[in-house]
């Protein structure tokens, strides 16, 4: 799972329970970074320095999962050019084949956070919905739709970023659209990762003990990464 600071939201202390809902049924590796670009120079926060770019965090977990990519980042991206949507979608289709990765799903864009942005993120929805024409292994989870009716109170100011209802809302629509793909073995990876995570939080979940042959798994985050350990 790939991300901007949109699903970024998912991966803060407030979010516990998307996590959660997640990882009931599918095991990921969650990375997320404020300003993210996806194929291009990511922006930066202040004096932070750039994040790494979706692609760039592609390459790096190479062959840590087999099944499915999931794409959450675009928000700092232009449409078109040779480093818009439609091109970094060309790019992640052609990488999840060198890395033999099944399905990419790619999550549509939010349409709010004034006009001007909403006419951006509408063109970028326009080149996503084209783009499934061009690929049998692309689907896309429609976050646009999803969210639309939602309560703004689920939102930060802007619109967009998610509180944690609706990071709650958006790991529904991410499971639901993997459980919508053809049958499959689950991912291997039995970790998960992210950016941007307050320090010194921790929770526990109670999985059945049926699911993966596990009795509990419990989450541990600090300010760089979330993993997640199984007992």
């Amino acid at each position: 799972m790939l991300g901007d600071s949109v699903m970024n939201g998912m991966a803060q202390g407030y979010s516990t329970a998307a996590r959660a809902l997640l990882a009931k049924k599918h095991t990921f590796i969650l990375d997320t970074a404020g300003c993210r670009r996806l194929i291009g120079y990511s922006c930066h926060i202040g004096t932070r320095p750039a994040p790494t770019t979706a692609l760039q965090e592609l390459r790096a977990n190479a062959g840590k999962f087999n099944k499915v990519i999931v794409v959450a980042a675009g928000y700092n991206d232009r449409t078109t050019g040779v480093e818009g949507v439609g091109a970094a979608v060309d790019t992640f289709m052609k990488i999840a084949k060198q890395q033999n990765v099944r399905w990419v799903i790619w999550l549509t864009y939010r349409e709010a956070g004034g006009p001007g942005n909403t006419a951006r993120l509408h063109a970028h929805n326009v080149v996503l919905r084209a783009k499934l024409r061009q690929y049998k292994n692309l689907r896309l989870a429609d976050w646009a739709a999803v969210s639309k009716p939602l309560p703004s109170s689920w939102f930060s100011g802007d619109g967009i970023h998610l509180g944690g209802l609706a990071a709650k809302a958006m790991a529904q629509l991410v499971s639901d659209a993997i459980d919508a793909l053809p049958p499959m073995n689950r991912c291997d990876a039995l970790f998960l990762t992210g950016r941007g995570v307050p320090a010194a939080t921790v929770a526990t979940v109670d999985v059945p003990q049926s699911m993966h042959h596990l009795d509990r798994k419990s989450t541990r985050l600090n300010s760089s990464h979330i993993t997640i350990s199984y007992a």
